[in-house]
């Protein structure tokens, strides 16, 4: 099975690249999405960088396109660590040190560890549908293909560490799934090298288990699950913050990293709003189409007694409840401390591994939503959706081409809820053309990335 999962990730490679490759001709630009959308492209004038909308066709990719952002910052780590050679040295400790020191010894430039991040999370994503996902073969192959095809999926294709919190957070859950505590114990303690985000999910374990306690009323599990589920997280932050004193002397070098950010205090929200337009269509998605109805569901079961028994005793529903704690943790978390700025607000929620593991999860139970639950579970966010966007000022017009990561992953949420209601060619069909547009999508987010224009840190 794997094989299989391993090749429709390579087809899927491909395709993306023949895609990006057929964009970077003129003609082909010009008479395709250049009819619909233009581009974004770095331009130097006289040492004065600057970042225009163009309708020229995608820029060439090289090894140095790929040193952008948060890529730059782990690029720096990996070759001097945590010393104080010049480069970031404020803000580098904010960033954890497995995914540099695996970068370091793998020994590989950018586009080699990009591919490498690429392979990572297509493995990760054949393993939570292998262990999570109850449907027969085609119906996991067919899903595994949408899953690593979604509009916002670039992020793994690119020198940041999400395939590595996919991979070590997917270890974690198939640990608890197979009662391999070793498996669990291993890696968490590497997802909590990772990055400081992990803390979130740290903290819903924490909340899963106040939970539990207070349905059981056993204290004496609590606390053994409590020193099971959260020791690994903090010898792992422990490693962390050794490793980054070993090069640079200092204990504090992460909360030294925090004053240079303006995140973590709480603002007030001034009005909403992104870096772009593409990053605010993707975020109003996680928004009301993921984190609302999450937020809903999670207080749902909470409120239920029978359902939230349910959920502290079954293995899958204990780690559903997990995955859904840490999107509402992140979500509070942004909306205190933003001031309504929500950039890579789409990334923390949707290239996170709660999410995979949440989607693949719920969807062993869609086929049992019945019709009129289902088409409430899609008009009550789009419906709020519209309201948002027809009184929010930011974003120009919505019917851009920069507002299409938005709309495909609306057409995918649909196709995934109603999925089952069709006949399997029915399926392959749609599945084909979404998976198509997504990876054109896709590639117009890489080539905004390799010209520096915002999306996500």
């Amino acid at each position: 099975m794997l094989r299989k999962f391993f090749i429709i990730g390579i087809v899927n490679l491909i395709v993306f690249l023949a895609i990006y490759k057929l964009l970077q001709h003129d003609r082909v630009y010009r008479y395709t999405l250049g009819t619909i959308s233009q581009n974004y492209q770095m331009f130097d004038d006289s040492g004065n960088p600057d970042i225009r909308r163009v309708s020229n066709p995608y820029v060439s990719i090289t090894d140095d396109k790929f040193d952008n952002w948060d890529a730059s910052i782990y690029r720096c780590i990996k070759d001097n660590m945590y010393a104080d050679t010049g480069c970031y040295a404020k803000v580098k400790g904010a960033f954890f040190p497995l995914f540099p020191m695996v970068w370091k010894i793998l020994h590989v430039n950018n586009i080699e560890i990009s591919l490498f991040n690429y392979l990572i999370f297509i493995f990760s994503v054949a393993l939570l549908i292998i262990n999570l996902y109850k449907s027969s073969d085609k119906n996991k192959l067919l899903v595994y293909a949408m899953l690593i095809s979604l509009p916002s999926v670039i992020v793994y294709f690119i020198p940041y560490t999400e395939a590595l919190f996919l991979l070590c957070m997917t270890l974690s859950v198939i640990g608890l799934i197979k009662k391999k505590y070793y498996l669990y114990f291993i890696g968490t303690i590497l997802l909590a090298m990772v990055r400081p985000a992990t803390v979130f999910v740290f903290l819903a374990f924490l909340m899963v288990e106040i939970i539990s306690l207070a349905v059981n009323k056993d204290l004496k599990a609590f606390m053994k699950n409590c020193l099971q589920k959260l020791l690994p997280f903090l010898l792992g932050y422990f490693l962390a913050i050794f490793i980054q004193y070993l090069s640079s002397s200092s204990w504090t070098l992460i909360s030294d990293a925090g004053t240079h950010w303006s995140g973590g205090i709480i603002q007030k929200i001034a009005g909403i709003s992104d870096w772009s337009a593409e990053g605010f269509g993707l975020t109003t998605f996680a928004l009301f189409f993921v984190c609302l109805p999450v937020t809903i569901y999670l207080g749902y079961i909470i409120w239920s007694k029978q359902a939230l028994r349910a959920a502290s005793q079954q293995t899958e529903s204990y780690i559903l409840m997990v995955s859904m704690f840490y999107m509402v943790g992140i979500t509070v978390f942004i909306f205190l401390t933003s001031g309504g700025n929500l950039h890579s607000f789409s990334r923390f929620i949707l290239d996170s591994p709660p999410f995979y593991i949440a989607i693949i999860l719920l969807l062993n139970g869609s086929g049992y939503v019945k019709k009129n639950m289902a088409l409430m579970l899609c008009t009550l966010p789009l419906a709020l959706l519209i309201i948002f966007l027809s009184v929010a000022d930011y974003g120009g017009s919505r019917m851009d081409f920069s507002y299409m990561g938005l709309y495909l992953y609306i057409l995918v949420f649909m196709f995934m809820l109603f999925r089952e209601r069709l006949a399997f060619k029915a399926q392959l069909v749609a599945a084909a053309i979404l998976v198509l547009f997504s990876l054109l999508w896709n590639t117009y987010l890489l080539n905004m990335f390799f010209n520096e224009a915002w999306i996500f840190t």
